[in-house]
């Protein structure tokens, strides 16, 4: 909303329309926007076969004490801003390279983490793994995700 965006989305499948909408989160509206660009002789598998080529995590869950999160979250950002060139602080801390990406952010629901990772190779995505497991043992936080 802040940036004008038509169209916004998240892992948890919400996708939010301001496109011909009101810019909220809708299920039925996203069903039909898709069967409409469908209709149109749009070849989805083409369209989707070009990231056939990323490998990435699920959503990693990292138990951390509620009345902690937060507090972890911003001597993560600390860490993360000095040791890492491209980061961005909106939603948690994300950092990105020429492979790939990782994220860590405050779960709103639940006492923990969460982590999710993004990369080009699965050799990238598991430095990426590596680089978040150093971040958080700063925290005595242990990620268990292996693949």
């Amino acid at each position: 909303k802040d940036t004008g965006a038509i169209l916004a989305g998240e892992m948890s499948g919400h996708i939010f329309f301001a496109d011909k909408y009101y810019g909220f989160d809708d299920a039925m509206y996203a069903a039909i926007r898709l069967l409409n660009i469908i209709s149109n002789n749009f070849d989805i598998d083409k369209f989707l076969s070009k990231y056939n080529g990323f490998f990435s995590t699920p959503e990693i869950k990292v138990e951390c004490k509620e009345e902690l999160k937060f507090k972890i979250m911003t001597g993560l950002k600390k860490i993360v801003k000095n040791k890492y060139k491209n980061v961005n602080d909106i939603d948690g801390v994300r950092v990105e390279n020429n492979s790939g990406w990782w994220l860590i952010r405050a779960s709103n629901t639940q006492p923990c983490l969460i982590v999710r990772c993004e990369a080009n190779s699965d050799i990238e995505l598991k430095k990426l793994i590596d680089q978040v497991t150093q971040i958080l043992l700063n925290f005595k936080l242990k990620m268990n995700y292996y693949k």
